[in-house]
């Protein structure tokens, strides 16, 4: 798999750099939806656990599509019918229990890879295994992890939890998860889903194709630069026929004025000599 910046290299030289990174990077995620919507990519796959709310809603996934299943994680032959009504999930025809007060923690003391610890809980080992922390503060809230084992002392003197989700666990800082409720395995329910395909989000990451696809991420490139060129060339020429039309308009006006100017001439000089005239005979008798 290539970078952006590396499919950018092969471009013609007036293209590369002529755009912002910013620029390339949502012609990459356009050309990654459109490879989706054509079936050449891979459904992304995912899982998650999720709390019922109010016996039968359920809060989307930050990355969802569309729903696969949902199902009991201590019994998964049991599933439950969903649908999709105003950006949440609702169970049809069946009910679920949320955990009236579940443990809390808000004084996360270690962020580490795949496991986080904390000082205002005191759990004993496997006490929390197979619950699920759902994420209460943070830009992650809302979101449900996996608990895979509990320790009473994770090295430091405090209790550590490690999740199945290591690799997604391991980007969590402070402003991502701050607090949290730990979930017995009996009121959480696990979500099958597929989520939109993975987009990129800078120039050095591999674009999320296979290389037999690493053209058509080029060609789109050129499209796109092609057609932005061709933008901005309409849209000089309009801006020069806009310009030419206000000069013509300039021009007519000075005519305009110019003829209005004669004509007054005109009739100051006409009125002169008729005065003058007038002057003149009046003059002329006044005499005899």
């Amino acid at each position: 798999m290539s970078t952006i910046a590396t499919i950018e290299s092969r471009l013609p030289t007036w293209m590369q750099h002529r755009y912002a990174d910013s620029t390339y990077i949502s012609w990459t995620n356009e050309a990654l939806r459109a490879l989706a919507r054509e079936g050449f990519l891979p459904e992304v796959k995912k899982e998650c656990g999720v709390v019922v709310e109010d016996d039968k809603w359920i809060d989307l996934p930050g990355d969802f599509r569309t729903e696969i299943e949902l199902y009991h994680p201590l019994q998964p032959e049991i599933k439950y019918p969903i649908e999709q009504i105003n950006g949440k999930l609702k169970l049809i025809d069946k009910t679920f229990d949320k955990e009236e007060d579940p443990d809390d923690t808000s004084s996360i003391t270690t962020y580490g890879s795949g496991y986080i610890e904390f000082d205002d809980l005191a759990p004993d080992d496997d006490d929390y295994n197979g619950y699920l922390f759902v994420v209460t503060a943070g830009t992650l809230a809302g979101n449900g992890y996996r608990i895979a084992d509990t320790a009473e002392d994770g090295g430091s003197g405090n209790p550590r939890i490690t999740f199945l989700e290591a690799d997604t666990v391991a980007t969590w800082d402070a402003g991502s998860v701050s607090a949290g409720d730990i979930v017995q395995s009996g009121y959480y329910l696990m979500l099958k889903y597929v989520s939109p395909y993975a987009t990129v989000a800078a120039t050095n990451t591999e674009i999320p194709v296979g290389d037999e696809f690493e053209d058509c991420i080029e060609s789109f490139y050129r499209w796109k630069a092609e057609a932005k060129l061709n933008e901005l060339s309409q849209a000089a020429m309009a801006s020069k026929g806009q310009w030419m039309e206000d000069v013509d308009d300039l021009k007519a006006e000075r005519r305009r004025l110019r003829q209005k100017n004669v004509i007054v001439k005109r009739a100051f000089t006409g009125m002169k000599q008729k005065l003058g005239s007038r002057y003149r005979m009046t003059h002329t008798n006044a005499s005899d």
